[in-house]
């Protein structure tokens, strides 16, 4: 993980400990009030001793309510931010697969410019030799063939061949 989102986790878990402590904290405070009013309060003071101990639990229960709501967000937080963890994962993965993809392309692209390569070498030896063949012909006084005078194939316009897949050959077996 990156530090942003370390530091993201940290400041929720900051969170989530403050609210339980505050939770903690009113919940024991509220617990003190109403034992200590129990005793301090005479007996004829009962009825607005039992209102005031409503009153404070009615606030426990609010702070209790606000800590609930801010621990269900935090979960909430905590899912988007899983799930956004697993999309940037997903996403990590598919970045490998193309780049092995792209260096699997790369290596056949590499193979065959050697090839070519080779086929050009192939081709201009070759010229050499007949260049070297038809002047040691002339020099025997040899007339060789004028290239004009024959039906040659034009280079230009051939089209490299393509090889059919099993969909397009429908005489290929299955």
């Amino acid at each position: 993980m990156d530090t942003e989102t370390t530091q993201q986790i940290i400041e929720l878990a900051k969170w989530v400990i403050a609210i339980g402590a505050g939770a903690i904290v009113t919940t024991i405070t509220g617990i003190i009030l109403i034992i200590r009013a129990g005793r301090m309060l005479p007996r004829e003071v009962k009825g607005a001793d039992l209102d005031n101990k409503g009153k404070e639990m009615d606030i426990v229960n609010q702070y209790d309510e606000i800590a609930t709501k801010a621990a269900d967000k935090v979960l909430n937080t905590q899912e988007r931010f899983d799930k956004l963890e697993e999309k940037y994962n997903e996403i990590k993965a598919e970045n490998v697969e193309i780049k092995e993809r792209l260096e699997a392309q790369d290596a056949i692209i590499s193979a065959q410019a050697k090839e070519i390569n080779k086929l050009v070498c192939e081709l201009n030896n070759y010229k050499d030799y007949a260049t070297a063949l038809i002047e040691q012909m002339r020099k025997s006084e040899i007339t060789p063939i004028e290239m004009s005078s024959l039906n040659l194939q034009n280079c230009d316009e051939i089209q490299p061949k393509r090889k059919k897949n099993r969909m397009e050959d429908k005489n290929a077996p299955i």
